[in-house]
């Protein structure tokens, strides 16, 4: 009986292997880019900067509030448009 799973011919490796090293390469962009956004962020969050006394929870609930003043798309009546 032939099983997919099961065929482990040097070919069909070395074609799995070259895939994993491609694909690979394609996500090291943004294993760079998110290593130095976490080292900002250990920066930002380590260092006496003016930023840092910025007040997120108030800005992000005002935000919010304003995002939740605004009237739902699904609550607005239907009108035909031709």
């Amino acid at each position: 009986m032939y099983i997919l799973g099961e065929v482990h011919s040097p070919i069909r490796k070395t074609v799995k292997v070259f895939l994993a090293v491609v694909s690979g390469l394609f996500s090291l962009p943004a294993l760079i880019f998110g290593s130095y956004l976490f080292v900002c962020w250990i920066g930002i969050h380590t260092m006496d900067v003016f930023y840092v006394e910025y007040p997120y929870l108030l800005a992000g609930l005002l935000f919010t509030g304003l995002r939740d003043l605004k009237p739902r798309l699904r609550d607005l009546p239907q009108t035909a448009h031709r």
